[in-house]
């Protein structure tokens, strides 16, 4: 039920151009299969073992292993994006930025001043995370986890831009998003 990373990508650059900005080429990434084993939750609960796996490739680029992944619920510092560990256990997409947290920062190790992006969203949007990091430093949040003041981290941050991206389901079957209570007037 998670966007492959081709697909990820493909949102990214239509992201990308909603802002005005401009999206890396698909050439520019080295794409690499980081696994070809990945049976999901959706094949977990389905029930059919025939059906056969599938592959989770990697969008790398030139200097995305300087880029910090810092899980902010439990401390854990990720260099680049991904977790490989991951991939040696059952939930291979939880090697995406560090799995399911209420929230995750990404930033340049070298500690340039970027803009900063708060991306709101639930693990659908996991590896669309590293596409934007291209761009931007990430606050992540996932509402289903984060009871903290959303108005508060905006302003705290300093954040100059917001993106929702969730599946679907989380935004009109849950209540998910009241939490978010910005008290705009």
């Amino acid at each position: 039920h998670h966007w492959t990373t081709l697909g990820a990508y493909y949102a990214y650059v239509e992201i990308m151009k909603s802002f005005g900005e401009n999206p890396m080429p698909l050439n520019y990434f080295d794409i690499q299969v980081a696994s070809n084993e990945f049976y999901g939750t959706t094949w977990s609960s389905a029930g059919m073992k025939w059906v056969k796996p599938d592959v989770i490739n990697l969008f790398r680029y030139e200097g995305d292993d300087y880029y910090i992944t810092e899980i902010i619920d439990n401390g854990k510092i990720i260099e680049g994006f991904y977790d490989f560990e991951q991939f040696d256990k059952k939930d291979k997409y939880s090697a995406f930025i560090g799995g399911n947290n209420s929230r995750v920062d990404i930033y340049h190790s070298e500690g340039t001043t970027r803009e900063k992006l708060l991306l709101i969203k639930d693990s659908f949007a996991h590896s669309l995370a590293p596409f934007l990091a291209y761009h931007y430093d990430l606050v992540i949040l996932d509402l289903r986890y984060y009871k903290n003041s959303v108005k508060e981290l905006v302003i705290e941050e300093t954040i100059d831009r917001v993106l929702i991206m969730n599946n679907i389901g989380n935004i009109t079957e849950t209540n998910v998003y009241g939490i978010l209570q910005l008290g705009l007037n």
